[in-house]
């Protein structure tokens, strides 16, 4: 879990990383260089002066996923329902190990079956014990289905997650300010990502 600012005024290590990562999405260049030039500002006070400008910003968006399954990839290739939006999670159950995540991916122009056959054909195939989690966007008031609200939380699910399958957006996020809520059958996945990465 990673430590937030107004827990604990101090600019700590995890508080610094947190503060260049929100100013290099941001584009805070100007304002950073502003912010820091006053030598006499305490690391507390640089704290509040960030948390004001973050405030002022355009409000984080937060889009929340309800996750069901997991399924057999047979089971899964099914699928074949026409309002299949949403994002999709490849795991793997081996023996008494933990369910490990192994990609994440998105479905918008296909159903989730269409897709998951084309898995199947490139490296799926041979794989055992693999399972497949469905996640459908519950949209809240003022939000509208969008390509890009799916593609955005799947790039951002990616580049924090880090699954091992994936070789698109693992080291960049150039995505929209975004929070993603799961609940339901998540398994491996967090309960809570956003530009911090995961809690």
């Amino acid at each position: 879990m990673y430590n937030c600012p107004t827990q604990n005024l101090r600019l700590n290590k995890t508080a610094s990383k947190m503060l260049k990562r929100a100013f290099q999405i941001h584009n805070f260049k100007q304002k950073r260089k502003n912010l820091m030039r006053d030598s006499s500002d305490n690391e507390n006070n640089i704290i509040i002066k960030f948390l004001y400008i973050v405030k002022k910003m355009k409000f984080m968006e937060t889009l929340r996923f309800r996750w069901y399954g997991p399924y057999r990839l047979d089971d899964a290739i099914d699928f074949r329902e026409g309002s299949d939006y949403g994002l999709y999670a490849i795991t793997r159950i081996w023996g008494n190990f933990p369910e490990r995540l192994l990609y994440i991916g998105m479905t918008y122009w296909q159903d989730f079956g269409k897709r998951l056959s084309q898995h199947y054909r490139d490296w799926l195939g041979d794989a055992r014990g693999v399972r497949v989690r469905f996640g459908y966007l519950m949209l809240q008031p003022g939000q509208r289905m969008s390509y890009a609200r799916i593609r955005d939380a799947e790039n951002l699910l990616i580049w924090c997650l880090e699954p091992p399958e994936n070789t698109q957006g693992v080291r960049t996020y150039s995505g929209r300010n975004l929070r993603v809520i799961n609940s339901g059958a998540r398994g491996p996945i967090p309960r809570k990502v956003d530009i911090h990465c995961w809690e």
